[in-house]
Protein backbone atom coordinates (compact mmCIF):
# COMPACT_ATOMS: atom_id res chain seq x y z
CA UNK A 1 0.00 0.00 0.00
CA UNK A 2 2.84 2.68 1.20
CA UNK A 3 4.48 1.73 -2.40
CA UNK A 4 1.06 2.42 -4.39
CA UNK A 5 1.00 6.09 -1.82
CA UNK A 6 4.51 6.72 -3.03
CA UNK A 7 3.82 5.87 -6.69
CA UNK A 8 0.81 7.75 -6.89
CA UNK A 9 2.50 10.94 -5.15
CA UNK A 10 5.67 10.90 -7.90
CA UNK A 11 2.82 10.58 -10.54
CA UNK A 12 0.77 13.91 -9.06
CA UNK A 13 4.06 15.32 -8.78
CA UNK A 14 5.60 14.88 -12.68
CA UNK A 15 1.84 16.19 -13.45
CA UNK A 16 2.45 19.21 -11.90
CA UNK A 17 6.01 19.72 -12.78
CA UNK A 18 5.05 19.10 -16.56
CA UNK A 19 2.18 21.77 -16.22
CA UNK A 20 4.34 24.36 -14.57
CA UNK A 21 6.66 23.81 -17.65
CA UNK A 22 4.38 23.93 -20.17
CA UNK A 23 2.99 27.15 -18.15
CA UNK A 24 5.97 29.00 -17.89
CA UNK A 25 7.17 27.78 -21.58
CA UNK A 26 3.81 29.57 -22.54
CA UNK A 27 4.25 32.93 -20.70
CA UNK A 28 7.82 33.22 -21.65
CA UNK A 29 7.73 31.99 -25.48
CA UNK A 30 4.51 31.03 -27.00
CA UNK A 31 2.60 33.80 -26.19
CA UNK A 32 5.07 36.55 -26.69
CA UNK A 33 6.24 35.16 -29.84
CA UNK A 34 2.36 34.11 -31.66
CA UNK A 35 0.41 37.20 -29.69
CA UNK A 36 3.06 39.83 -28.80
CA UNK A 37 1.54 42.45 -26.58
CA UNK A 38 2.17 45.80 -29.01
CA UNK A 39 -0.09 43.62 -31.56
CA UNK A 40 -3.17 45.94 -32.04
CA UNK A 41 -6.55 46.55 -30.27
CA UNK A 42 -8.12 42.74 -31.03
CA UNK A 43 -5.45 41.45 -29.17
CA UNK A 44 -6.39 42.94 -25.85
CA UNK A 45 -10.10 43.72 -26.11
CA UNK A 46 -11.93 40.90 -25.33
CA UNK A 47 -15.34 43.21 -26.35
CA UNK A 48 -13.23 42.96 -30.04
CA UNK A 49 -12.21 39.85 -30.19
CA UNK A 50 -15.99 38.86 -29.66
CA UNK A 51 -17.31 40.99 -32.07
CA UNK A 52 -15.44 40.39 -35.17
CA UNK A 53 -14.84 36.30 -34.73
CA UNK A 54 -11.13 37.28 -35.31
CA UNK A 55 -8.54 34.23 -34.26
CA UNK A 56 -5.17 35.74 -34.40
CA UNK A 57 -2.36 33.38 -35.51
CA UNK A 58 0.82 35.81 -35.93
CA UNK A 59 3.16 34.35 -38.37
CA UNK A 60 6.03 36.42 -40.49
CA UNK A 61 5.53 36.11 -44.76
CA UNK A 62 7.79 34.05 -46.66
CA UNK A 63 10.10 36.55 -48.08
CA UNK A 64 11.78 36.00 -51.38
CA UNK A 65 11.87 32.44 -52.53
CA UNK A 66 13.19 30.27 -55.15
CA UNK A 67 11.91 30.14 -57.84
CA UNK A 68 12.55 27.33 -60.91
CA UNK A 69 12.74 28.39 -64.81
CA UNK A 70 9.36 27.12 -66.32
CA UNK A 71 11.52 24.28 -68.28
CA UNK A 72 12.65 22.55 -65.37
CA UNK A 73 9.64 22.55 -62.80
CA UNK A 74 8.79 19.09 -62.72
CA UNK A 75 5.19 20.05 -62.10
CA UNK A 76 1.65 18.43 -63.53
CA UNK A 77 -0.46 19.86 -65.52
CA UNK A 78 -3.37 20.50 -63.38
CA UNK A 79 -1.80 21.85 -60.51
CA UNK A 80 -3.38 25.39 -59.91
CA UNK A 81 -0.67 28.03 -59.64
CA UNK A 82 -1.45 31.98 -59.03
CA UNK A 83 0.35 33.90 -61.50
CA UNK A 84 1.64 36.72 -61.92
CA UNK A 85 3.38 39.78 -64.19
CA UNK A 86 5.96 42.62 -63.82
CA UNK A 87 7.10 44.45 -66.55
CA UNK A 88 7.20 41.82 -69.04
CA UNK A 89 8.05 39.39 -66.25
CA UNK A 90 6.17 36.27 -65.05
CA UNK A 91 6.24 34.12 -62.61
CA UNK A 92 3.50 31.53 -60.94
CA UNK A 93 3.28 30.47 -57.59
CA UNK A 94 1.44 26.78 -56.25
CA UNK A 95 -1.57 26.77 -55.15
CA UNK A 96 -0.76 24.17 -52.63
CA UNK A 97 2.37 25.57 -51.08
CA UNK A 98 -0.14 28.92 -50.78
CA UNK A 99 -2.64 26.90 -48.70
CA UNK A 100 -0.53 25.92 -46.32
CA UNK A 101 -0.48 27.43 -42.72
CA UNK A 102 3.21 29.31 -42.96
CA UNK A 103 3.22 30.94 -46.38
CA UNK A 104 -0.51 31.78 -46.85
CA UNK A 105 1.61 35.47 -47.70
CA UNK A 106 4.57 35.75 -50.18
CA UNK A 107 6.44 38.52 -50.22
CA UNK A 108 8.51 38.68 -53.55
CA UNK A 109 10.06 41.10 -55.77
CA UNK A 110 9.97 40.82 -59.29
CA UNK A 111 11.73 43.06 -62.27
CA UNK A 112 12.78 45.20 -59.38
CA UNK A 113 9.11 45.87 -58.40
CA UNK A 114 7.61 43.99 -55.02
CA UNK A 115 4.93 42.11 -55.41
CA UNK A 116 3.05 39.93 -52.49
CA UNK A 117 1.17 37.51 -53.05
CA UNK A 118 -2.00 36.25 -50.49
CA UNK A 119 -4.12 32.93 -51.13
CA UNK A 120 -6.77 31.84 -48.11
CA UNK A 121 -7.74 28.39 -48.93
CA UNK A 122 -10.76 28.75 -46.68
CA UNK A 123 -12.66 31.21 -48.97
CA UNK A 124 -10.40 30.73 -51.56
CA UNK A 125 -9.67 34.28 -51.89
CA UNK A 126 -6.94 35.51 -54.19
CA UNK A 127 -5.29 38.72 -54.04
CA UNK A 128 -1.63 40.18 -54.33
CA UNK A 129 -0.58 43.61 -53.43
CA UNK A 130 2.42 46.04 -54.93
CA UNK A 131 3.59 49.79 -53.55
CA UNK A 132 5.84 52.17 -55.23
CA UNK A 133 7.25 53.28 -52.36
CA UNK A 134 9.39 49.82 -51.68
CA UNK A 135 11.99 48.31 -53.50
CA UNK A 136 12.24 45.43 -51.05
CA UNK A 137 10.09 43.14 -50.16
CA UNK A 138 6.50 44.46 -48.45
CA UNK A 139 6.47 43.98 -44.67
CA UNK A 140 3.34 42.06 -44.46
CA UNK A 141 2.36 39.09 -42.47
CA UNK A 142 -0.18 36.40 -41.46
CA UNK A 143 -2.59 38.32 -38.44
CA UNK A 144 -5.22 34.97 -38.80
CA UNK A 145 -8.40 34.53 -39.37
CA UNK A 146 -11.62 36.46 -39.29
CA UNK A 147 -14.25 34.52 -39.62
CA UNK A 148 -13.69 32.57 -43.50
CA UNK A 149 -11.13 35.11 -44.35
CA UNK A 150 -7.34 36.05 -44.08
CA UNK A 151 -6.13 38.77 -41.86
CA UNK A 152 -2.94 40.45 -42.97
CA UNK A 153 -0.47 41.88 -40.93
CA UNK A 154 1.33 45.39 -41.14
CA UNK A 155 2.88 47.96 -38.89
CA UNK A 156 1.13 45.98 -35.88
CA UNK A 157 -2.08 46.19 -37.33
CA UNK A 158 -4.89 43.78 -38.89
CA UNK A 159 -6.28 44.35 -42.15
CA UNK A 160 -9.03 41.30 -43.82
CA UNK A 161 -6.90 40.39 -47.11
CA UNK A 162 -10.29 40.26 -48.64
CA UNK A 163 -11.38 43.96 -48.74
CA UNK A 164 -8.19 45.65 -47.05
CA UNK A 165 -10.09 47.24 -43.95
CA UNK A 166 -8.33 47.51 -40.54
CA UNK A 167 -9.57 44.75 -38.07
CA UNK A 168 -10.06 44.77 -34.69
CA UNK A 169 -9.64 48.83 -33.98
CA UNK A 170 -11.96 51.45 -33.08
CA UNK A 171 -9.89 52.73 -36.60
CA UNK A 172 -11.21 52.57 -39.87
CA UNK A 173 -7.97 52.72 -42.36
CA UNK A 174 -7.13 50.52 -45.13
CA UNK A 175 -4.01 48.69 -45.95
CA UNK A 176 -1.82 51.13 -48.07
CA UNK A 177 -0.79 49.11 -50.46
CA UNK A 178 -1.88 48.89 -53.80
CA UNK A 179 -3.83 46.14 -55.61
CA UNK A 180 -2.06 44.42 -58.31
CA UNK A 181 -2.94 41.80 -61.05
CA UNK A 182 -2.93 38.12 -60.04
CA UNK A 183 -4.50 35.14 -62.44
CA UNK A 184 -5.48 31.81 -61.03
CA UNK A 185 -5.07 28.77 -63.41
CA UNK A 186 -3.13 25.55 -64.36
CA UNK A 187 0.41 25.15 -64.92
CA UNK A 188 -0.49 23.78 -68.22
CA UNK A 189 -2.72 26.94 -68.82
CA UNK A 190 -0.26 29.50 -67.46
CA UNK A 191 2.66 27.47 -69.47
CA UNK A 192 1.44 28.27 -72.33
CA UNK A 193 0.64 31.74 -72.18
CA UNK A 194 4.04 32.45 -70.82
CA UNK A 195 6.80 29.96 -71.51
CA UNK A 196 9.56 31.80 -70.01
CA UNK A 197 7.74 31.95 -66.26
CA UNK A 198 9.37 31.23 -63.41
CA UNK A 199 7.44 28.81 -61.06
CA UNK A 200 7.87 28.94 -57.21
CA UNK A 201 7.63 25.35 -55.62
CA UNK A 202 8.91 25.04 -52.47
CA UNK A 203 7.72 27.99 -50.39
CA UNK A 204 11.42 28.58 -48.12
CA UNK A 205 13.05 32.25 -47.44
CA UNK A 206 15.75 32.86 -49.62
CA UNK A 207 18.45 35.18 -51.20
CA UNK A 208 16.94 37.42 -53.61
CA UNK A 209 16.93 36.71 -57.99
CA UNK A 210 20.18 38.43 -58.87
CA UNK A 211 18.60 39.68 -61.66
CA UNK A 212 16.05 41.45 -59.61
CA UNK A 213 18.65 43.24 -57.36
CA UNK A 214 19.35 46.92 -58.14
Amino acid sequence: MKRVYKDTVLVLGCCVAVGLGISTAYVLWIQPTCFPTQYPDILHDPSLMMSTGATPMILPGVDNPNATPADQAMLSDDAEVAGIVVNGRACAFLIAELSRINSHVVNDVLAGTPVTVTFCNKNNCLKAFTSKEHSDPLPLGLGGWHGNGLILRYADKMYAQENGRQVGSHEHSTLPFAGFPVERMTWKEWRAKHTASDVVIGLEGAAPRKSDEP
